[in-house]
């Protein structure tokens, strides 16, 4: 159920005001951008003045194609959330809507970014598995911006805090601060995926043969992450159009259904 603060979930025309909002943002951009490139390059007023109102020109037309981007961006998310039981937040935080204690758990996280701002936010308040489904984006200057996509699930289970994320990606992987190691038989998945565990003899017991198969076989590896009563997954590759959104959906609905039900019963998560 949306709350009265939710931003309309109503499809929205693209307006005048719109466009003149998103390229005045991108003039000003674009002018202070052009002016210190030519600043840095030492070529002197004149053509720093030139390079400031090409650059503002060049923000204009970004700027606008930006906002028009970005409208029809959101028209596409509402219609999305309506077909299936989530509500679209835009850029907003999706914290503090009464469902679940997410923020504070959060905080504690090993595999969320901490960084960074969000992009297309989507919550899920109603039934039994509340959730968040939103990327979060780091912008680096002179390099692309390092977008992933994170769901971050309520679950009634009980394993300790630990922590799965496949060897390739451990360059990513934030310190560990206090979980250990966890060696499973299998030393086809020791060498696949890293686990560590707040307990590991726990997380041993928790994660078994059928968990371990499911993981081994799939081709998309997101990091995945069990903290007090909330399971998050970080999907680092494009995720933004629908049909990756419901791939990621999808596989955290196997996933569920993988490991065993004292760890996570089954979850939907599309109507």
């Amino acid at each position: 159920m949306s709350s009265p603060t939710d931003p309309s979930q109503r499809q929205t025309s693209f307006t005048r005001n719109m466009g003149i909002g998103g390229a005045a943002v991108g003039a000003a951009g674009g002018f202070i951008a052009g002016g210190l490139e030519g600043v840095i390059h030492g070529l002197g007023e004149y053509a720093d003045i030139a390079l400031a109102c090409v650059g503002a020109v060049l923000g204009v037309a970004v700027g606008y194609g930006s906002a028009r981007a970005a409208n029809k961006r959101g028209n596409e998310l509402k219609t999305w959330c309506a077909a299936h039981g989530w509500i679209w937040l835009g850029s907003r935080p999706p914290w503090g809507r009464g469902v679940a204690d997410f923020k504070s758990t959060i905080k504690k996280s090993k595999v969320f970014w901490h960084q960074g701002s969000w992009r297309d936010v989507l919550v899920r308040d109603e039934g039994k598995t509340p959730a968040i489904f939103a990327e979060r984006v780091i912008r680096r200057d002179h390099q692309p911006d390092r977008v992933a996509s994170f769901l971050v699930i309520k679950y009634s289970g009980n394993c300790p805090d630990t922590t799965l994320e496949s060897h390739h990606g451990s360059d990513w992987l934030p310190t560990m601060g206090g979980r250990r190691k966890v060696e499973f038989e299998s030393a086809d998945f020791n060498q696949q995926w890293r686990v560590n565990s707040k307990d590991p003899k726990a997380a041993y017991d928790h994660i078994d043969q059928a968990t371990i198969e499911f993981l081994q076989d799939q081709d998309l590896k997101p990091a995945i992450e069990l903290i007090d009563h909330l399971l998050v997954f970080r999907f680092e590759w494009n995720t933004h159009h629908d049909g990756a959104r419901e791939k990621c959906l999808h596989w955290a609905e196997s996933f569920s259904k993988a490991v065993p039900n004292d760890l996570l019963e089954p979850i939907t998560l599309l109507s």
